[in-house]
Order: structure tokens, then C-alpha cells, then sequence
């Protein structure tokens, strides 16, 4: 006969029946193509355009196009342009009904349609032949001579011919890739393997499976079987490679990897992998290198986008000492959760971790944002609860805490973990609610025994409450899992309050042992020793007296000023009392009031003053900033941070608000808090002198060794 025919058909579900109808028609003496490679490559659109029919070979798992692969729609539109005369060849069952999926197929109106019985092919095919003999499209014989094509049909005619079982293994795959339950889906794929135990694609197939219920080893058996049966197979490499990952065989899984982007070098999934595995072993430069080359063979890579953002921040991370540089590299990873975003606005771990940038660039409202749609995305995303919960706490006024405990115990609820607890608690202490802080704290210690901040801040809420007994209980169980500065500094207060001034003393040294900087450690140790001095010493402090006649408010805060410069504390403490009362509403003489109370220990005192002053003059940035000093002194880092924020953005030129905006951090040691705190103390560096400048780098490095 003078038909020329162009078999078309999907490799991965139809390429048994395929090869099956193939040599029934080229013994009938039927001039055939078929393409034996898993790619369109030119040689195959040749041969479409060459022959006078194009047949489709269709089977239930192509029409519902499961696993999606556009190679069918391709050669169907190009058989369309090119005029071919169609015919669908239904195989393993297929019908044309409302389940079909395959982009192209409805349009083709004008197709014969031929249905092939598994267990007769032989039957369906005459009926082709029938169909074949009807004149078709025009043929360029020299075009069907193409040495290319030639070279496929003749790797073709060397396979080895079909056998009842494997056709019969073929029809259960497919009926395995549309199975509901993946359950029965595996049942079958075994079944399909015990058929025909060298079917590749059945391994591939249910190791897929076996990965998404979380059988991984199983898993990785399918996938080293499929290769065994199909070495050169770059999917299959890809895919045993996050296996690998998932079980921790970090190598293995790049390996892996590496053969995949060697096989196909523009397998944008494989370089993204790679580059997640190149993340989790250290390796920033390398990874961001992967997630570049997937974005530029996949301009819409949305998961490579949030990635290379995830990198991105690591990598700020990781340079903290060179805060304009770390910055540069958080404005990149944001640009990057922007991407992944526009390419896929519903990506809610975009938004996430687009958040999670804002944050630590001290946007807590694009962060809250940030956190608020990646939930509306996700209403079960934990994460997200809790991030948004961190940075309300970090805005640090009552009613932002309470909406912080609302988040983390939702967080609490989708994923109970003791650090949410812990941070419930410490936005419960923020809102004056020291009863459910306490709860907090507890149910922390319920999932984590061995929390001991969670025992420490426990105590220091204990304390507030006036037990100190369990106070102590609860630091010296925290000290018994973890020694650590702040548990030492933390007990020493409570030490302090119970009357024992040497036990007090004994943990400040402690906590200055393990950490030498440790500022309020040396403040707090600073008030002992002069509450200790002796009595006469006090006596001729406090019997100082002016001898100044009262006149002018301003003139007694001068010389208060004068004063408090030659340590003269107690009469610089009378002239301000003295300048108050002869003009009440004398902003300067309470701040300068409140910064001598601070020091003599009457920290209360100290923030009745800084409040006052704040009311006649709200935007007076050294009365924040000296606040924040009293409050740090309380341990109330919530309240010192936001008292800071404020200073500074009054006065970006007041470093010392900086430096212990960085301090109070790192006592605070919230998520998040170490990596800003270093960020602070790295700002504030070129503004220090060159005294202070080698104790701040000793500060960072402890941090960084957290």
C-alpha cells in the first residue's frame, strides 16, 4: 500500500501498544514512523509533516493527560498545520468522553476513531489499514528517507517484539495512574511489575508515590530499580535525589543531581534541587548559582525565586559584619519573594518569607502584611501564625502583644512546639498578664522539659508575683540544664530581692564570667556595691546641702548638671528637685532628674520623670532613650526596644540608642532578637570610639557563637 503513517503516542503510557501496532502495520507492509526517543527533535516533525496520515495513539492515562506532558498536543497541532489526515487509535480501554483532559483532542471533529481491543490487535489494526487505505495528505518521499529519522526507525526495528504480559502490564499502568486511592494505586503498579518486572516507568511511578506517603526508602528502591532499567533517565536521577535529601544523604542527593543536569543541562527542577541541597550543606555561593540557571531556563520558576530569596537572607546573615552589605543582600532575597509572587501570587511561603525580610528590615507592618496573606492563603500555616505573632510583639505596645497571643495560639494549635509557648508567654508579660505568662511557660516545659528559657522567664514572672522562692526553683533548675549569663543575671535579681546580697553578687560575677560584656550585668552589680557602702559614706553623701540662694529653675539645673559631672550625685539630686519646684513644667530638669534616680538605683522613679517629660515635650529623644535605660534595668526589654525605636527615630544620630537597642536584644534573645542585636551593635561600630570599639567586635563574635 502507499499510505505513510506517523505513529504518534505518549512514551511513558502507550509505548508498549505502540511498538505493538508498529510491527503489526510494517509487516502489512505499511510504510511507519515511530519515534522511539522521549523528546520532539527535528527529525520527528520531518516525519510528521512528511507522511500522509497521522495516527494518535490514545490510552486512558494520555487522554486525561495524567502525569500533564504536552508532547501529544504538540504533534497533534503540528499533524493540524501541516494538513495530515487524523486517526485516534483508542488503546487499554480508552473512551472519548467528558473525562478527557488532553489539550487538542476535541478539535479534532474530522478524525476517524479506532478502537483497539487489548486482546486482539490484530483485529484493530485491520480495521486501521482499512482506514489507511483512504487517500491521505500529500507525502515528500525524500523527506521520509531523512538519515535522522532513518537512524530512530532502525533503533526502533532492533527492540525486542512485545508479549502478551507486558501489553496486559501497560493497560493496569494506566488504569494505576488514574486510581483515586494511592493505596490501590500502588497495589496495582505492583502488579504491574510482577507482569512485566523490567517496566521502568512502573518503578518510577510508584516511587513517586511512595515519596508522597512518606515511604522514602521504598522510594528510593523504585527509583534505583527504574534507573537499573533506564540509566540515561535525568528525571529518574532528579527524583532518587530528593529521596536521598529527604533521608539526610546530602552527597548522594547532589550526585544525583549532578548526572540529571548532566543528562539534560536545561533541567531547571534539577538545578533547583541542587541548589536547595548545596543550601543545606553551607554551600551559599553555590546554591544561588542553581537557583540563577533554573531562573534562566524558567523565567516563571516561582519555587526557584523563593529559594534564591531564602539564600539571599542566609547569606545577609551570615555577613552581619558588614551591615550596608547585608542589607543589600536582604533587598535582594525580598526582590526575589516579589518574583516568586508575581509569578504565582498564591505562593504562600513567598509571603512568608517575604515577611520574615521586612522584619528584620524593621517594617513590622509590611511584615504583619506579609504574614497576614500568606494565611489567608494558608489558614492552617503555623508558621506564618507565629512569624506574625513575633512581629507584633516586636511593636511592643499592650494591644500589639495581644494580638501576638492570639496568633501563637493559633501557631499553638496547628503545630504545639514549646518555643511557641515560650513566646506567648513573653508577649502575655508585655500586655500585664502574668498569670497566663506563667501558664505559657508552663505548657512550654510540658513539650520541652530541658527549655530553660523557658524556666528562666518563667522565674523572672515568678518573681513579679512575688514567689520568689520559685523564683530561685526556677533558675536553678535553668542553670542545672544550661549555664548561661542571662540565667545567672536573671537569679541574681531574685537573689537580690530575697536579701541575699551575696548570693546576688556571687551570680553577677557568674554572669559577667561567661559573658564580659554583658552591660546590665555590670549595672546591676554597680547598684549592689553602693547599697553596700558603708553608712558613713552614705552620711556624707546625703548631708550635702546647698549653699546657693534659691533662684532661678534654671540655674539649680545647671548646676545640677555641674554637679552630677563631678559625681556629686545626691547634690545634683536636690537642685533638680529644686528646679522642679520652682517651674513644674521644666522638661530638661526631669529628664536630668530621671538619669540621677536611674543611677541611684529608683528606676521607677526614673520612668515617673522620663513620662513627665514626654508629656510636655512628646518628641524629646533623649527622655526615650533614657527610659529605655530604666526599663532595661527592670528586665522590661519589650518596653526599652520600643523605647529605643522611638529615640532614634527622633534622632538618627543618637548612636548610644543603637548600641543598646543591640544590648537589650540580645538580653531579650526572642526569635529574631540575636540576628537584629548584631545588626545594631554592627551599625553602631563606626560610631564608637577606639576603646569601645574592640569590646563591641567581642560582644558581636559572642552573639554569632550562640
Amino acid at each position: 500500500m502507499n499510505s505513510s503513517v506517523y505513529l504518534s503516542h505518549r512514551r511513558d503510557v502507550s509505548r508498549i501498544m505502540a511498538l505493538a501496532v508498529y510491527r503489526v502495520l510494517s509487516s502489512a507492509g505499511v510504510n511507519i514512523f515511530l519515534d522511539p526517543d522521549d523528546f520532539i527533535s527535528p527529525a520527528a516533525e520531518t516525519q510528521i509533516a512528511a507522511r500522509s496520515h497521522f495516527v494518535l495513539l490514545l490510552t486512558p492515562a494520555a487522554l486525561a493527560n495524567t502525569p500533564a506532558d504536552d508532547r501529544l498536543t504538540r504533534e497533534l497541532n503540528m499533524a493540524q498545520r501541516t494538513g495530515r489526515r487524523i486517526t485516534l487509535l483508542l488503546a487499554h480501554g480508552a473512551e472519548l468522553d467528558d473525562t478527557v483532559r488532553l489539550p487538542g483532542v476535541r478539535q479534532t471533529s474530522n478524525a476517524s476513531v479506532i478502537a483497539i481491543p487489548s486482546d486482539d490487535i490484530q483485529f484493530g489494526v485491520r480495521k486501521l489499514i482499512e482506514r489507511l487505505q483512504e487517500s491521505g495528505a500529500a507525502e515528500n518521499s525524500e523527506a521520509m528517507r531523512d538519515p535522522a529519522g532513518m537512524r530512530k526507525l532502525s533503533r526502533v526495528q532492533r527492540l525486542t517484539p512485545v508479549t502478551a504480559e507486558q501489553i496486559e502490564a501497560e493497560g493496569l499502568f494506566n488504569l494505576a495512574l488514574l486510581q483515586v486511592g494511592e493505596g490501590g494505586a500502588v497495589s496495582l503498579l505492583s502488579e504491574v511489575i510482577r507482569l512485566y518486572p523490567d517496566y521502568a516507568e512502573a518503578y518510577f511511578q510508584r516511587g513517586l508515590i511512595h515519596m508522597r506517603r512518606g515511604n522514602v526508602t521504598a522510594a528510593l528502591d523504585d527509583y534505583n530499580a527504574a534507573l537499573r532499567l533506564r540509566p540515561l533517565d535525568a528525571v529518574a536521577y532528579n527524583n532518587r535525589g530528593l529521596a536521598h535529601r529527604a533521608l539526610g544523604n546530602i552527597v548522594g542527593a547532589i550526585a544525583d543531581f549532578d548526572e540529571a543536569i548532566r543528562l539534560n543541562p536545561r533541567f531547571a527542577n534539577a538545578y533547583n534541587n541542587r541548589g536547595m541541597s548545596r543550601k543545606t550543606q553551607g554551600d551559599l555561593d553555590g546554591a544561588l548559582a542553581d537557583y540563577t540557571e533554573a531562573i534562566s531556563l524558567k523565567r516563571d520558576f516561582a519555587s526557584a525565586y523563593n529559594n534564591r530569596g531564602q539564600a539571599h537572607k542566609a547569606k545577609a546573615l551570615e555577613t552581619r559584619d558588614n551591615p550596608h552589605f547585608a542589607r543589600t543582600l536582604l533587598q535582594a532575597a525580598q526582590d526575589d519573594f516579589d518574583a516568586a509572587i508575581y509569578c504565582q501570587p498564591k505562593h504562600a511561603a513567598a509571603h512568608n518569607n517575604r515577611g520574615s525580610i521586612r522584619f528584620l528590615l524593621r517594617d513590622l507592618d509590611g511584615a504583619i502584611a506579609d504574614f497576614s496573606e500568606a494565611i489567608h492563603i494558608n489558614p492552617e500555616y503555623a508558621n506564618a501564625f507565629f512569624n506574625r505573632g513575633i512581629a507584633y510583639k516586636a511593636k511592643s505596645d499592650p494591644d500589639s502583644a495581644l494580638l501576638a497571643v492570639k496568633d501563637f495560639e493559633r501557631s499553638a494549635e496547628l503545630q504545639p512546639q514549646a518555643n511557641t509557648y515560650y513566646h506567648s508567654g513573653q508577649a502575655r508579660r508585655l500586655s500585664g498578664d502574668l498569670t497566663g505568662a506563667l501558664h505559657d511557660y508552663e505548657e512550654a516545659l510540658k513539650l520541652d522539659p530541658t527549655a530553660a528559657n523557658a524556666l528562666t522567664q518563667r522565674g523572672a514572672a515568678r518573681r513579679l508575683t512575688g514567689d520568689l522562692q520559685g523564683a530561685l526553683a526556677d533558675h536553678e533548675a535553668a542553670l542545672n540544664i544550661s549555664e548561661s549569663a542571662q540565667a545567672y543575671y536573671n537569679r541574681a535579681a531574685a537573689r537580690a530581692e530575697a536579701g541575699d546580697v551575696d548570693g546576688a553578687m556571687q551570680d553577677y560575677d557568674s554572669a559577667l564570667a561567661l559573658n564580659p560584656r554583658y552591660a546590665e550585668a555590670y549595672n546591676r552589680r554597680g547598684v549592689l556595691h553602693f547599697h553596700r557602702a558603708t553608712a558613713s559614706a552614705r552620711a556624707l553623701i546625703t548631708t550635702w546641702r546647698s549653699s546657693l540662694t534659691p533662684r532661678l529653675a534654671v540655674a539649680y539645673n545647671n548646676r545640677g548638671t555641674v554637679l552630677y559631672t563631678d559625681n556629686d550625685t545626691y547634690g545634683a539630686l536636690a537642685d533638680y528637685d529644686m528646679a522642679i519646684h520652682l517651674d513644674p513644667n521644666y522638661t530638661l530638669a526631669y529628664v536630668n532628674r530621671g538619669a540621677v534616680r536611674a543611677e541611684l538605683g529608683n528606676f521607677a522613679g526614673a520612668i515617673a520623670d522620663y513620662n513627665e517629660a514626654l508629656r510636655l515635650n512628646p518628641a524629646h529623644a533623649s527622655a526615650y532613650y533614657n527610659r529605655g535605660l530604666a526599663y532595661a534595668h527592670q528586665d522590661n526589654f519589650d518596653l526599652a526596644i520600643a523605647d529605643y525605636d522611638a529615640a532614634l527615630r527622633l534622632n538618627a544620630e543618637l548612636y548610644e540608642a543603637l548600641l543598646n537597642r543591640g544590648l537589650a536584644r540580645a538580653a531579650r534573645s526572642t526569635a529574631g532578637d540575636i540576628h537584629a542585636a548584631i545588626d545594631d551593635l554592627s551599625a553602631y561600630l563606626p560610631f564608637s570610639d577606639d576603646e569601645r570599639a574592640p569590646e563591641i567586635r567581642e560582644i558581636i563574635a559572642s552573639l554569632e557563637s550562640r
